[in-house]
């Protein structure tokens, strides 16, 4: 099957109508907004590891902006096939979730643990990533004023909790001056590259543990798997999401 081009237009789902009603559609958004993130991560130009490049800040918000549509969407799907009860039981814990303002990475992990019946292990990929990239994100719009230093500390002292978080993702800036401020160590095409990599593979990890079992699930994955071909190519293995969209050298 060929999937549209999510680059350049958002996906539109028909909705099944009900006796006597039109037939209606919705326009889902999860894979433009992605798009914004992966086109500024590709805009970069300047070597992987260069700070100062101000679009990954983008790339940075707009993942994370992206997963959460992906998860509203995906509920939004669901509600179509509210009879089955592995389907029902994710669907209301959603808007449960939704109405008590639950965290994104608290919808996350708790979706696994009712659709595959597993938990997030934390300390384990995607989720590590996802944890910080949310702690990246939150940062971002939720900007505090920066903490007066003294002047006799060296840049690595003073971004030494943003250093230590990062080190072996080696994605900062590797160049470093006391005055630049925290942003400017994210502000890499590395940063970017990993961000749009990480709402990638938390897609990637949502789909595969969709339950599959009757036809139903199957119905529902279907549908949702038109919403993670954005952020992830689908390959000729059946129900597999293999390769990474970003172009170029693999950042990570």
């Amino acid at each position: 099957m060929k999937w549209p081009r999510t680059d350049i237009a958002t996906i539109v789902a028909m909705k099944k109508p009900k006796k006597r009603e039109v037939p209606t559609m919705q326009i889902r958004i999860s894979g433009a907004l992605f798009s914004v993130a992966l086109k500024a991560a590709r805009s970069i130009s300047a070597p992987f590891r260069e700070g100062g490049q101000q679009p990954a800040l983008t790339s940075i918000v707009f993942s994370v902006v992206a997963l959460e549509a992906f998860l509203n969407e995906a509920t939004d799907i669901a509600l179509e096939y509210y009879s089955d009860p592995a389907i029902s039981l994710f669907v209301d814990f959603m808007v449960d979730a939704e109405k008590s303002r639950a965290s994104l990475e608290s919808k996350f992990v708790l979706s696994r643990w009712i659709l595959a019946g597993q938990k997030f292990d934390r300390g384990s990929q995607p989720y590590q990533d996802f944890a910080l990239l949310l702690g990246l994100r939150n940062d971002l719009v939720h900007f505090k004023a920066t903490e007066e230093v003294p002047l006799h500390l060296s840049a690595e002292e003073i971004h030494e909790k943003l250093i230590n978080k990062f080190r072996s993702k080696n994605i900062l800036s590797d160049e470093l001056f006391p005055a630049a401020p925290w942003t400017y160590l994210i502000e890499t095409k590395a940063v970017a590259g990993w961000a749009c990599k990480t709402a990638s593979r938390m897609v990637v990890e949502f789909y595969e543990k969709m339950p599959r079992e009757k036809m139903p699930q199957n119905m529902w994955r279907h549908f949702v798997a038109t919403l993670v071909c954005a952020f992830a190519d689908i390959g000729t293995i059946p129900n597999r999401v293999e390769s990474w969209p970003l172009s170029g050298p693999d950042p990570t």
